[in-house]
């Protein structure tokens, strides 16, 4: 992790690949033209959801070895993109066939094209991982890979300063939903909890405060959570709630943090016979896994993205059709489909 300044130093007198997305490309652009000393190209042709046509599409546009570094900077998506971009820089591929391949059995290897990332929301913890979501069409896939971990990542509350309310609630949560996914998951070590409980004793205190009364300490500090909880997740991975959530976003557009959120207070009783929670039960301050439960769905009405999935949904059964099976796999409790409408039809 370094400073701004320090990236300033780094990147003097550089070629450097930035991408950001199209919302934000203008007030990055006029940043980066008065802040750096560097030969910067901007590229923001890519959708929310980064697709895999989108990565094809910015190899006939650019060639990626004409730079010294990239810079991803931006939620989640812009991270994912500048990574995925940065794994693809190193084989000489055009087809289609070829970056699918890669995409569903990617390997493994230390990146030489410097990466930075620039989170400018606080949840997404792509920033803390070798992972990159990439869709092709309406599949979902996650890019595993040790060549796109960054080279070094700055957190800096200016870059959070403005972000909406909505957008701050989404993103925080999303971040709770890391650390306490990746705290219960079956990929989770005794390290790798050690950060999923660091993460939570600092975004469970402050995620109230800062999506209704936002300081820039506030934000640095889930920020800081958020990029904790990414680590969290690059061991463990995510779980069941995750499972869900993907429908919710591709189907019905609700904002990726909090479909799982709304998902994953549904999983913490059952998840509780398979995993000792009592850890979580001190961040939260109660007792047992039904208070747990209780006290997650008060959460999310606090910050006001609380939502039934059910009352989401038009058709239940494509809802639970659609469930990622890996994700699934990594949950605790092993849930059968026969499971899935009695899970989700509990009272809360």
């Amino acid at each position: 992790m370094i400073k701004l300044n320090e990236l300033k130093q780094i990147l003097n007198q550089k070629k450097v690949l930035v991408f950001t997305n199209k919302n934000s490309f203008s007030l990055y652009k006029n940043y980066f033209e008065s802040e750096f000393n560097a030969s910067i190209t901007y590229y923001k042709d890519f959708q929310l959801n980064p697709k895999l046509s989108d990565v094809i599409e910015c190899f006939k546009k650019i060639n990626i070895n004409d730079f010294d570094a990239i810079i991803g900077i931006g939620g989640g998506s812009p991270m994912d993109f500048s990574k995925a971009v940065t794994y693809f820089s190193h084989f000489e591929i055009s087809e289609y066939n070829d970056f699918l391949k890669h995409l569903k059995s990617p390997k493994q290897f230390e990146s030489n094209l410097p990466l930075y990332l620039i989170p400018t929301t606080s949840g997404s913890g792509s920033e803390g991982n070798r992972f990159s979501v990439i869709y092709d069409e309406a599949e979902k896939y996650s890019l595993v890979s040790s060549a796109i971990y960054p080279k070094n990542i700055v957190l800096d509350s200016k870059f959070v300063e403005f972000l909406p309310k909505r957008v701050t609630a989404y993103t925080a949560i999303d971040a709770i939903t890391h650390a306490l996914e990746s705290f219960w998951a079956n990929g989770s070590t005794i390290d790798s909890q050690k950060i999923s409980l660091k993460a939570l004793n600092i975004l469970v205190p402050n995620i109230k405060e800062v999506v209704h009364n936002p300081t820039a300490e506030l934000r640095e500090k889930i920020m800081f959570g958020a990029y904790l909880a990414g680590k969290a997740i690059d061991t463990a991975m995510t779980t069941a709630p995750h499972a869900f959530s993907y429908y919710l976003t591709t189907e019905h557009g609700i904002p990726h943090g909090q479909a799982v959120a709304i998902n994953l207070g549904y999983f913490i009783e059952i998840n509780g016979t398979a995993r000792d929670l009592t850890p979580i039960h001190e961040v939260f301050q109660v007792k047992t896994d039904n208070e747990l439960k209780l006290a997650w769905f008060k959460l999310l009405k606090d910050i006001e993205i609380y939502e039934n999935p059910l009352d989401i949904v038009d058709d239940t059964q494509a809802f639970f059709d659609a469930v990622n099976s890996e994700r699934l796999g990594n949950n605790p409790y092993p849930l059968k489909k026969s499971e899935f409408e009695k899970l989700f039809t509990g009272d809360n």
